[in-house]
């Protein structure tokens, strides 16, 4: 009888050990892991940037900013491309919304539509001669300034170029 159960016994044993180790008899085995290929340090990567390219504006001018002091109701942007190029002596005052576009190019457009998005409406003018960096475009400062930004561009309603 001594014989039965230190069989039973080792039988119970074996069974405990293979289910400790994880394994079953008759388990297939597991494919054998090969190395995978380095990437070739000559092409180029193929992760798209995070940020989106800055959209073409549909310009339908330009204007560039005077330096001098100036007051007054100032005209629209059709008005301002209706009359022509100014002179020197007689620059124009020009209303609209100013913004900074992601690429840092500044345009003066007549209106904002959407501030989330945001959009502008046209006439729209390209500003040239007009710091895109600096405290004038400062969002630490956006509430004293009046300017305002959705999805990284800045822009200020209620604007004047001269």
């Amino acid at each position: 009888m001594n014989f039965p159960i230190r069989s039973l016994l080792t039988l119970v044993i074996l069974a405990v050990a293979q289910a400790a180790c994880g394994t079953t008899v008759g388990a297939p085995a597991s494919e054998t892991p090969t190395p995978s290929v380095p990437a070739d340090p000559t092409s180029e990567p193929t992760v798209e940037p995070t940020e989106a390219p800055a959209p073409e504006r549909a310009v339908d001018g330009t204007i560039t900013v005077d330096p001098g002091a100036f007051s007054g109701p100032g005209g629209s942007i059709a008005d301002a491309i209706a009359n022509g190029p100014d002179t020197a002596d007689n620059p124009s005052l020009v209303n609209g919304v100013l913004f900074r576009d992601i690429d840092g190019r500044i345009f003066l457009a007549t209106a904002v539509s959407d501030t989330g998005a945001p959009t502008f409406d046209g006439p729209m003018l390209e500003v040239l001669d007009y710091p895109n960096e600096g405290t004038m475009w400062d969002m630490a400062n956006a509430e004293l300034l009046g300017l305002e930004e959705a999805n990284g561009i800045v822009f200020k309603q209620d604007s004047q170029i001269l």
